[in-house]
């Protein structure tokens, strides 16, 4: 049960420090996003598109690997509950 206790934590710690780095990504985004928006030309609607297109491979790039380390703990969360009720069960 102790053992169950402190994956849980683990699992609230890594939670955090990823709702961490994506609230940075996301202020890191909006800076840039506004600095852009003073060098655009506003007529130029190809140079804003190719910009926001690069600007969403890179947000989705930087996200892979918080999305993996998402699915890893929520899958290690997954088998401890599983574990869990088969030794309620027994």
């Amino acid at each position: 049960m102790a053992n169950s206790l402190e994956d849980y934590r683990d699992v609230i710690t890594q939670m955090k420090k990823i709702n961490l780095r994506l609230e940075k990504l996301d202020e890191n985004l909006n800076t840039f996003n506004k600095k852009l928006e003073n060098v655009l030309v506003k007529d130029d609607g190809s140079l804003q598109g190719a910009i926001k297109e690069s600007l969403m491979e890179i947000k989705e790039d930087l996200l892979k690997p918080v999305i993996k380390s998402v699915e890893i703990l929520e899958g290690r969360l997954f088998e401890k509950e599983q574990e869990e009720d088969k030794l309620k069960a027994q």
